[in-house]
Formats: C-alpha cells, structure tokens, sequence
C-alpha cells in the first residue's frame, strides 16, 4: 500500500447540468426544481481542503 500523506482524495468529477442529469423511466429534472437550484447556491468542494486542515493536524 502506498501513503501519500493526505488524509482523504478529492475526486474531480465534472458537475452534470440539470438538463443533462438522467434520471430512470427517461425522467428529467426541471430547472425550476428548489433542490437544483439550492445545489447552484452551495460551493461543494470549494473550501473543503481548508475545512480537513482544521480538523486534522500531522
């Protein structure tokens, strides 16, 4: 097993665009669905890295 020194891995993996998300039975996501919108509002991973530092020191 390799270590690295991090304690966690961000994956980068592109953000899909309501219109293009897919659902089962050929569904679709609205725009205007409050869940899609609230997701536009909140940075995911924006500060993540700064948030572990604080909670985990080497």
């Amino acid at each position: 097993m390799q270590e690295s020194g991090k304690m966690y891995r961000k994956d980068e993996q592109p953000k899909t665009p309501a219109e293009e998300f897919k659902l089962p039975f050929e569904g679709k996501l609205s725009e205007e669905n409050r869940w899609v919108i609230m997701a536009q509002w909140i940075p995911m991973y924006q500060n993540l890295k700064w948030n572990m530092q604080n909670y985990f020191h080497p």
